[in-house]
């Protein structure tokens, strides 16, 4: 099934220029607090964090989409689909690894909150993509690499998933069921934490994995509602769910998460854009974006990381608030250019070459498999 991919590219644009917004504020003025700034700056730019989100209900969309185009058409869609995921990830998350461990050394860190270095632990759960089982590990190493084993995690399982969620009712089941999920095991870590370190423990407890799942759900939504044209949304099971589901919430005291509701906005957002790409957020600059949008997101640290240490980032002597919304677009500006000249490097050099490679072990693996079968037949 060929579907346009413009929408979805410029999504992630837009996913990779909300990030960079709120990092770059962080790093200028010797990282100035965020309340500094007016307060419809602060409320805008403080939300940039929600463009990970966006990047999950994107994924769970184009990997069920992909993954049932190729199906019928492979003899071991499970055992490929693994492997290009693994190829469009691990090389240049490696790469982030050893230059990271270059940059910032062992040395303590905000992400490692009380512990005293990155241990060799702590960069084999890296290697193998497992660091998001302990707080210490999930972020500490790779800027960022929280969202890498989350989205390594869902793409575990991808192949369960695929075969068990066939319809749009099953996929709000299963969006359900992650929240509960998810609200049932964090009350039971708020109360039996993992470390005795509590600030970073409340972080790990919004980055971990069972907190993200249910926005992966909404992309599973959206994959049956665009491509399937399922609009059956409820099932007699699903009002069941529901209503379990409200009533545990207000027993507990809890509301609905705020990342979840952004997860809400996005999916709206791409059934709209599905229908009608709209110029103001499909063109060209966020379409290109969007294609290195992995290297620009693992690379953007490092770029923030350069132009402070040797000043050249803060252009304006801050004497009020718009001196400071300018100093900051001009730092936001040279951060997007130097982001998007080394990423599209990146991506030429290291990204491009490793998914052939992978897509070359496959079709040799498929040739293999086929004249097993051909024997076997």
């Amino acid at each position: 099934m060929i579907v346009k991919k413009n929408y979805i590219y410029a999504l992630r644009g837009l996913a990779t220029l909300s990030v960079l917004a709120i990092h770059v504020m962080f790093y200028l003025q010797n990282n100035e607090a965020l309340f500094k700034y007016p307060l419809i700056v602060r409320q805008f730019v403080s939300e940039g964090v929600r463009g990970v989100q966006l990047f999950y209900v994107l994924s769970a969309f184009t990997l069920f989409l992909s993954y049932h185009n190729r199906k019928d058409r492979e003899i071991n869609p499970d055992r490929n689909f693994l492997l290009r995921r693994f190829f469009r990830i691990a090389p240049l998350y490696y790469l982030g690894i050893v230059y990271y461990l270059f940059q910032d050394g062992l040395g303590p860190r905000l992400w490692l909150g009380d512990a005293e270095s990155i241990t060799m632990a702590n960069i084999v759960a890296n290697v193998f993509f497992v660091h998001g089982v302990y707080p210490y590990w999930i972020t500490s190493l790779v800027p960022g690499g929280w969202s890498i084993t989350v989205e390594m995690a869902f793409y575990l399982m991808i192949p369960l998933l695929v075969r068990k969620i066939k319809c749009t009712s099953h996929a709000v089941s299963f969006t359900i069921l992650s929240l509960m999920i998810s609200s049932g095991l964090t009350a039971i870590l708020k109360r039996y934490p993992l470390i005795a370190y509590e600030p970073l423990h409340n972080m790990y407890l919004y980055f971990y994995f069972p907190n993200q799942l249910a926005l992966f759900g909404l992309g599973i939504i959206a994959y049956f509602v665009i491509i399937q044209k399922d609009i059956k949304v409820f099932s007699s099971f699903n009002y069941l769910l529901l209503s379990a589901w409200c009533i545990f919430y207000l027993i507990v005291g809890l509301s609905l998460p705020s990342h979840f509701i952004f997860g809400i906005a996005f999916f709206l957002l791409i059934i709209s854009l599905a229908k009608y790409e709209n110029v103001i957020l499909v063109n060209k600059a966020t379409i290109f974006l969007g294609k290195i949008s992995y290297s620009v997101y693992l690379s953007h640290i490092a770029i923030l990381y350069w132009l402070r240490k040797f000043h050249l980032l803060d252009f304006i002597d801050i004497q009020g608030d718009w001196d400071r919304i300018l100093n900051y677009l001009l730092g936001l500006a040279l951060t997007i250019v130097l982001s998007v000249t080394v990423s599209w490097v990146l991506f030429k050099v290291v990204e491009e070459p490793f998914q052939k490679m992978g897509k070359n072990i496959i079709l040799k693996l498929e040739q293999k498999d086929r004249k097993q079968e051909i024997k076997a037949g």
